[in-house]
């Protein structure tokens, strides 16, 4: 329903009292985590807003707020708001900052701090007070300005359309009208901004355990699986009882029918607390994926192609075992003390509860035998798909170089090692599924032998103790699958964890997002691009020095070749250049700024490098988004237009006609469809639509032939606004 919002001129009023400054958006962004318990230390401080921020900037406000994010070590995440989803977001998005329209004579817009949804809304108002508001009226005030506009031309339009003898029929289908239109033509019309305040998907997986509330289903489960056992056991006793009285009554046999109809329709509940539980643990990739994306390339050089695939399968065996392996263990643990309890007033007594908890040990004992057989296994299980990967990559290489005759030699060796660690295995994983249940009957019924010989046991307490054992016997069997399937996910976490450790100790996550423009020039008037000063360079702590007091300035509109023997540094000090490194001491400037007052991202967008050909990538992606990805996507008109013009001028202007669907045609898994020489091309046309303050090349040209090398070097000088090249003498 579209409303006038008459009146809203003190509702409006009302809400824009709550609202927050931009000046105090970092208060509101650290009360809005601190209050939903995203922080992660309660001593972290949102930092003061700079004095050089410029309020009434829209992207310089969002470049800030993703500032404050990334010191509170969470995430903000922007959403446009359209008409049509306004009411949801309004409804849902907390915790979130709304953007509110400005009004007449405000220079900086104002933010709602929306800290519980739901159909009345809690805001967190800039006098630190929580107070409740209906959505409707964070709606109409998000929507009014478009509503209206959109009312004044429909009016103005069936003015002209409606027939002046029917001027009362159409008057009164002129709301139906503008509800129609309104409807039709406004969904996708942005009427503000969004930024929802989430928890960082690289914390820690305890503190998502607790925001997600893990605890809540877990609990949920086990009462619902003590129920289950507890109706089985009834239905077992009440069985017993008829069974042994020799007469049947109808009563008994129908409280049994229902017990275990009653049992079978559990069965529902338990598997959707399962289903939500599992639901709850799939942060566990969403955290491999982010702690994946932050791995240092020097970190990780030493690794190959087959040791990341074996990375990539233990992280689907971890995130199929997590939640789900570790909440049955926990309820076969749980049932285990439960049914203790009922053995222990059965017919052995305390004896025979002694005797389920000796053999729960010794189960559990033969279950780290397993794990200790099985990390020998996994790694010789990885080492050879690894091996196998990379015998795969470089299988041209050993057609062309190696003898066929040795080609299997080292495969032999380690699928004999492989198969001999598997019957291993293989074999204590037998004994353990023997004993788990065969075992377990033997030493139950052991239990109640000596008292069943010597003394006169009751009718009630024989029962109880022969259902307490068939009970066990299959919580043992649970227990033990459980506990494998969890050791295959410890496995595959060793193998995965050497990874997220990489990254948590290789990358810094705590670079600020720039808040200086693009356009600013150097506080002190110095008009070199790029200045380096006695930087020091090496790759390790403590490692060999690769770059020794290095000293360089590059002016505005400058070509430097930069010519050197291999491995003499020079793509090293390329890389620092363009900010793929840190140095370990000395000063580096881009434009007067250093890189911790840019910014990663923005030093690495006006330094922009085309490393050597082995080290550059084609995605499985189409043509366009090999070439724009670096300056923007999905391209606008103007950047096709652009991305034509600059490949006619490297040649590419055949393989551009060539192409049946030009930008939007595929080409194929890294580029094969293309030859080298497209291929170092399309690298330099990558570069230069960066629209970057300084390119570096580092040995591009070295796969093209004189003619193109003349077209790329001619299209590279005319475009390049500071050039850097890097070749051998």
């Amino acid at each position: 329903m579209v409303t006038t919002n008459r009146g809203a001129s003190h509702r409006d009023s009302d809400l824009y009292a709550h609202a927050w400054h931009p000046s105090k958006l970092s208060e509101a962004i650290e009360l809005l985590a601190r209050k939903r318990n995203l922080l992660p230390q309660a001593e972290i401080i949102a930092p003061s807003v700079p004095s050089a921020l410029n309020l009434g900037d829209d992207a310089a406000i969002e470049q800030w707020m993703t500032t404050v994010a990334a010191e509170l070590k969470i995430e903000i995440e922007p959403i446009a708001i359209t008409y049509a989803e306004v009411e949801q977001f309004v409804a849902r998005a907390a915790p979130a900052l709304v953007q509110l329209p400005m009004r007449a004579g405000d220079a900086a817009p104002y933010f709602l701090a929306l800290l519980k949804a739901g159909k009345r809304v809690a805001l967190l108002g800039s006098d630190y007070k929580t107070r409740e508001v209906s959505t409707d009226l964070v709606r109409n005030l998000m929507c009014e300005s478009l509503e209206q506009k959109i009312l004044r031309e429909t009016d103005a339009w069936l003015a002209q359309v409606e027939d002046a003898s029917r001027r009362d029929v159409a008057r009164a289908r002129r709301t139906i009208a503008h509800e129609a239109l309104i409807r039709s033509g406004m969904g996708a019309a942005q009427v503000g901004k969004g930024w929802i305040v989430l928890l960082s998907p690289g914390a820690n997986l305890w503190r998502q355990a607790r925001h997600e509330k893990m605890h809540l289903p877990l609990l949920k489960f086990l009462g619902i699986d003590a129920a289950q056992k507890a109706i089985e056991l009834a239905a077992w006793v009440i069985l017993g009882l008829v069974t042994l009285s020799g007469t049947i009554e109808t009563g008994w046999l129908s409280a049994w029918a229902m017990l275990l109809l009653t049992g079978s329709v559990s069965r529902v509940p338990n598997q959707l607390v399962r289903g939500e539980i599992r639901r709850k643990t799939m942060g566990v990739k969403q955290w491999l994926i982010y702690n994946a994306l932050k791995l240092d390339p020097d970190a990780i050089r030493h690794q190959g192609v087959g040791q990341f695939l074996g990375s990539i399968m233990a992280s689907g065996t971890l995130e199929d075992r997590v939640g789900n392996v570790l909440m049955m263990v926990l309820v076969a643990l749980v049932e285990l003390m439960m049914l203790s309890v009922m053995l222990a007033f059965g017919a052995g007594g305390w004896l025979h509860a002694g005797l389920l908890y000796a053999w729960t040990a010794f189960l559990l004992f033969m279950c780290w035998r397993v794990y200790r057989s099985g990390k020998e296994w996994n790694l010789t299980y990885h080492q050879m798909a690894s091996d196998l990967v990379e015998s795969m990559v470089g299988h041209r290489t050993r057609l062309a170089q190696e003898e066929r005759a040795k080609w299997h030699t080292d495969e032999d060796a380690s699928l004999a090692r492989y198969i001999e660690q598997s019957e291993h295995l293989d074999g204590i994983e037998a004994q353990l599924k023997a004993l788990t249940t065969r075992g377990w009957m033997v030493v139950g019924v052991l239990g109640i032998a000596f008292p069943y010989v010597t003394t006169q046991i009751a009718l009630d307490k024989f029962l109880l103790s022969v259902g307490g054992i068939l009970l066990a016997s299959q919580t043992l069997s649970e227990l033990t699958s459980s506990t494998l399937t969890l050791i295959r996910g410890m496995l595959a976490w060793q193998q995965v964890t050497s990874l997220v450790r990489t990254a948590d100790t290789t990358i810094e996550n705590a670079e600020r997002v720039p808040l200086i423009k693009r356009a600013s020039p150097p506080p002190d008037g110095n008009s070199a691009v790029l200045m380096a000063r006695n930087v020091v360079f090496r790759f390790y702590e403590r490692g060999r020095i690769i770059l020794d007091g290095c000293n360089l300035r590059i002016q505005q509109g400058d070509r430097v070749l930069l010519e050197g023997p291999s491995g003499g540094g020079k793509s090293t000090l390329a890389s620092l250049l363009a900010g793929l490194r840190k140095h370990e001491s000395g000063l580096l400037l881009l434009r007067g700024y250093d890189r911790q007052t840019l910014g990663a991202d923005e030093w690495r967008s006006k330094v922009v490098i085309v490393p050597q050909f082995h080290e550059n990538h084609i995605f499985t992606e189409t043509f366009g988004f090999n070439l724009l990805m670096g300056r923007r996507w999905p391209p606008t008109a103007q950047d096709l237009a652009l991305a034509e013009t600059v490949c006619r001028e490297l040649g590419l202007g055949d393989l551009l006609d060539r192409m049946p669907a030009k930008f939007d045609q595929p080409v194929g898994e890294r580029g094969w469809q293309l030859s080298h020489g497209e291929r170092s091309r399309l690298f330099i046309a990558r570069a230069l639509l960066q629209d970057a303050d300084v390119i570096i090349l580092d040995e591009t040209f070295g796969t093209l032939d004189p003619e193109n090398l003349q077209r790329a070097m001619n299209c590279v000088l005319q475009r390049a606004p500071t050039l850097m090249v890097i070749a051998h003498p």
